[in-house]
């Protein structure tokens, strides 16, 4: 997937760091792989947010959320 990665590390404004493991992003999610969404799977992501305005989701072949059971 490109630009998968654990944000886990960054620290917030306040001097507090995200957690690793819990917090991951990454672009064009509707191009993984059987693979990938294998590995993601393992991650146990419960969420995603999509930020892509509604008109570009068709447009890019819609997306895997039910695949990975978020």
């Amino acid at each position: 997937m490109l630009n998968f990665r654990d944000l886990g590390g960054i620290v917030t404004e306040d001097g507090r760091k995200i957690k690793k493991g819990l917090f991951f992003r990454c672009a064009m999610l509707e191009e993984a792989s059987e693979n990938d969404i294998a590995e993601l799977k393992k991650l146990g992501i419960k969420l995603i947010f999509d930020y892509r305005n509604p008109e570009e989701i068709p447009e890019a072949g819609g997306y895997p959320y039910n695949e990975i059971g978020a």
